[in-house]
């Protein structure tokens, strides 16, 4: 049976199936015309978008939206129309609470009978499975033990501030530290004594650094720091901040160990191609020289008492 052989009651009655279908359906849908208006959206629409009273037909998403948002929005709106493709894509959507909700929303342009081009919009709440996904990430990121970025946390964040600092040309300077004696800590007192020496030191490298600067647990008894450092301060400042860290950590309270740290440190030059890796590499020969000079002046030293 074609539309033109429905009676007005079938068709109306058609048409409320529909919008009963389209406001029960767990996914977002929209329309918008070419000017950016909104020619129809379902229930979930609205309140994917905390819509005002009225809703949101009629509406442009400058109407309502904070700018920023309704900007990438029409932006996204008008590549469609232009391109003819599909676009996927997540979209971050401010909620009342001031937190945010996750949508994979897909839009699509079609041609209406006249001629008339609209861009057509389904979207999926994947709030939940964002949340989980940055909890996972966030624990591949995060040394169990301490707190402290793991291995691939700092890679990840460090290469970041690095590129940041080459567009303002910000110093860097990174310091490479080892646990020492670890070893004999654990074989005399045993691993749990062991790990609290590790966790003494994830503490005064807390303390002593801020909360932008990249602070990891590098693996085993190694930390790396990345640190914004400011003209006025050498790297003989920085580290003897550090040192005099670690002697408050000492002298607090009375325990079976007491904390040493090797120290070394190397320069990140931002204006040039150097990696990360060479500064660590750097750092870690420097911080091997400390320990080797304080190793020499235990021997001897013991040297002259006997």
């Amino acid at each position: 049976m074609s539309d033109s052989e429905l009676s007005l009651d079938e068709l109306r009655e058609n048409l409320r199936r529909m919008e009963a279908f389209m406001d029960n359906s767990p996914t977002a849908a929209f329309m918008k015309d070419a000017a950016g208006r909104y020619v129809y959206c379902n229930s979930r629409t609205e309140s994917m978008f905390y819509a005002p009273l009225g809703g949101l037909e009629g509406k442009t998403d400058f109407e309502w939206l904070p700018e920023y948002l309704a900007s990438q929005m029409w932006s996204l709106d008008q590549s469609v129309l232009t391109s003819g493709d599909t676009h996927e894509g997540m979209q971050s959507i401010p909620d009342a609470a001031g937190g945010e909700s996750h949508w994979l929303v897909f839009r699509f342009p079609f041609t209406s009978s006249t001629g008339e081009k609209f861009v057509g919009g389904v979207a999926a709440d994947v709030t939940q499975l964002k949340e989980m996904q940055e909890r996972l990430e966030s624990l591949t990121l995060t040394d169990d033990l301490t707190g402290l970025n793991n291995r691939r946390g700092f890679q990840r964040l460090a290469e970041a501030r690095l590129q940041l600092s080459r567009r303002t040309g910000e110093r860097l300077l990174l310091i490479f530290a080892d646990l020492d004696l670890l070893k004999t800590i654990n074989d005399n007192y045993g691993h749990e004594t062991g790990n609290e020496a590790i966790r003494g030191a994830a503490q005064v490298l807390k303390e002593t650094f801020r909360q932008t600067d990249v602070t990891s647990r590098w693996g085993g008894d190694e930390f790396v720091v990345l640190l914004g450092n400011s003209d006025d301060e050498s790297e003989e400042i920085v580290l003897n901040r550090l040192r005099q860290r670690i002697e408050a950590y000492n002298a607090a309270m009375p325990r079976r160990f007491t904390l040493s740290m090797s120290l070394g440190s190397c320069p990140v030059d931002v204006a040039s191609a150097q990696s990360l890796e060479d500064a660590v590499t750097h750092a870690d020969a420097a911080m091997y020289a400390d320990k080797a000079k304080k190793k020499k002046a235990t021997k001897d030293k013991r040297k002259n008492l006997s």
